[in-house]
């Protein structure tokens, strides 16, 4: 009957009555709610142009987009990257037809590039897993599997042995300092700037935001430890 229910809200192109149906039917049922509100957008896209006036339009596909965008941020952080494309590539064709935020756009395009590459990387990091389970020192499957664990899912602790083993230099040397613990002001400074460095020199675009907030970590730990006023301005 909630199935039922949610099917017809969502064919009337009513998206409030739709998602309270659908919440409902996620309350009581394990379903793919994700899966469903790519669905929902791509039902009420074929409505826009057979029931709403042209006047109308410009606004209904912006929204419609700005939705599609809200379906792949929530999706890249469940790492259902494929999903993340879908919505992205829809959202960035529907902000095309319309006249309202035309920049909106282009903020879709690169979220839509960057979950491609997310995209190639998981897949990366499943073949490496697989190679690691028979050569276990493999610097490129290492380096992959890290790289995904760390600067793709923001898993670090668990990415520092892989990236110890890989074949980036930068990354392996990240991994070690990380992996003496810093104890002090000085060496979580020190860990800090060299994720900042590792950021602005050496990171590729997708692993940049990563990197700043790894390093912007290790500043704030190191501005709690320090007594120096004066370190203390440094590092803030």
């Amino acid at each position: 009957i909630l199935h039922k229910a949610y099917t017809l809200a969502r064919d009337s192109g009513d998206p409030p009555l739709t998602a309270q149906v659908r919440n409902r039917l996620d309350d009581i049922f394990i379903i793919d709610i994700l899966s469903m509100n790519l669905n929902d957008c791509e039902t009420w896209e074929k409505m826009i142009s057979e029931h709403i006036s042209v006047a109308q339009r410009p606004a209904r596909y912006h929204d419609l987009a700005v939705t599609l965008g809200q379906i792949g941020d929530k999706a890249e952080v469940n790492s259902r990257y494929k999903l993340a494309v879908q919505a992205y590539s829809l959202g960035y064709k529907l902000n095309q037809r319309s006249t309202i935020r035309p920049r909106f756009s282009a903020i879709l395009k690169t979220k839509l590039e960057q979950a491609e590459q997310r995209v190639e990387r998981k897949t990366e990091f499943q073949d490496a897993s697989e190679q690691l389970k028979h050569d276990p020192d493999d610097p490129d499957a290492n380096f992959k599997a890290g790289r995904y664990l760390a600067l793709t899912r923001g898993h670090f602790p668990a990415a520092f042995p892989y990236l110890r083993r890989g074949s980036d230099e930068s990354l392996k040397n990240l991994a070690r300092l990380e992996q003496a613990l810093p104890v002090n002001s000085a060496e979580m400074e020190l860990l800090g700037n060299t994720w900042r460095d590792y950021a602005l020199s050496s990171a590729e675009p997708l692993d940049q935001a990563l990197s700043v907030r790894q390093s912007a970590d290790w500043y704030r730990h190191a501005f709690q430890e320090e007594v120096s006023t004066l370190k203390k301005l440094r590092i803030q």
